[in-house]
């Protein structure tokens, strides 16, 4: 369980640093919309924290006005369900 989680975090780092730099959104303009830490960002985005609930995620996508394909994508990353790689039974499930 622990290994799933851990890719569930880097699959989600790096889907939220990638988002950041294509539009060119400092760690800082998230944490003023977010009314959070640089900090906690950073933090997920280095994985040492795992990913965002789907409350921060959606007011993420609200604050910076992302296409629901994109909003959809970082959510996913989130909540990808990776277990069933480890259990060898094909292709992951989205997490809902």
């Amino acid at each position: 369980m622990a290994d799933m989680r851990r890719l569930t975090s880097v699959y989600f780092a790096k889907a939220l640093r990638n988002w950041r730099q294509a539009y060119d959104i400092t760690q800082d303009d998230i944490a003023t919309k977010l009314g959070i830490a640089k900090s906690t960002v950073s933090d997920v985005e280095t994985g040492r924290s795992g990913p965002w609930n789907r409350n921060r995620i959606r007011k993420l996508s609200s604050e910076f006005g992302l296409a629901a394909l994109e909003a959809e994508a970082l959510e996913d990353a989130a909540w990808e369900d990776f277990s069933v790689w480890f259990e060898g039974k094909g292709e992951a499930n989205v997490g809902r």
